[in-house]
């Protein structure tokens, strides 16, 4: 298929670079983001970053092969997360915490942004390019999806809770912590839902009902394939532990599902 001028993962990048451009500026000149100088750096660096990587093969393959679609999430969200808990505790200053946040938030986004359109096409990559080896669909068996929905409730409610008791006790102005319960509450919705696997040469694609994005997971983070009398286990290699339990029971065909993964993981 021929590749168009510039495509969704061209502009994707360009954007995150010129979110690195008005980052940049703003934090050299002292000014606010949305002033000038900032908001002209981050379209030139939006055209030149789009218009380099529109040159390029293929740069979604190369960008995910060697994970750096994860970095450029990472490398902004370690410092927030660890700003948002400083603030809460009051170690940060709440007019330091708000210029951090102006910064680290917009390539934390940005870095979001690249990743799932990344991934998004990298799994179309994949699709295009390689044979399907097995294909099935399959929920979490029910111990494992209200066990983990448990914790993710649990986790919330001792977020939130801890969050107005550090505000009493610290007496900080903002408490970034009942934003964390949150986001285990949004986690917990999500868990238990069906998903469809399909294995392929190079790695397993992993789509969650409900969702727009697959995601990828190469052979090599995967560790081994279990079974039982009610659930079929596939192992993940750290630093990602926790493994894919799908229900016996909603698999068609699991003695060729199971073979199959056990050659392919060895």
């Amino acid at each position: 298929m021929r590749r168009p001028p510039i495509d969704a993962f061209d502009l994707a990048l360009g954007v995150y670079v010129g979110t690195v451009a008005l980052v940049t500026a703003a934090a050299v000149t002292g000014r606010g983001l949305l002033t000038r100088l900032p908001f002209v750096a981050a379209i030139a660096a939006l055209l030149v970053g789009s218009s380099i990587a529109a040159t390029r093969t293929n740069p979604v393959v190369w960008l995910v092969e060697r994970r750096l679609h994860s970095a450029l999430v990472f490398a902004p969200t370690a410092p927030l997360l660890a700003v948002m808990v400083g603030a809460s505790f009051g170690v940060i200053s709440f007019e330091t915490t708000l210029l951090w946040l102006q910064y680290l938030l917009p390539l934390a986004v940005a870095g979001l942004f690249v990743a799932v359109v990344a991934m998004r096409r990298y799994v179309a990559h994949v699709r295009e390019h390689e044979r399907v080896l097995a294909e099935w669909t399959a929920e979490p068996d029910a111990r494992y999806k209200w066990g983990v929905r448990t914790l993710l409730f649990v986790g919330a409610v001792a977020f939130i809770v801890g969050s107005f008791m550090i505000s009493l006790e610290f007496d900080t102005e903002t408490t970034f912590l009942t934003s964390f319960g949150g986001v285990f509450i949004a986690y917990a919705a999500f868990t238990g839902r069906e998903r469809r696997y399909t294995l392929f040469e190079t790695g397993l694609v992993v789509h969650t009902s409900g969702t727009m994005n697959g995601v990828f997971v190469p052979l090599g983070r995967l560790r081994s394939v279990t079974r039982s009398d009610r659930v079929l286990t596939i192992h993940r290699r750290l630093p990602w532990p926790i493994p894919f339990r799908c229900s016996l029971a909603a698999i068609g065909d699991p003695d060729t599902v199971e073979s199959t993964l056990r050659e392919r993981l060895g």
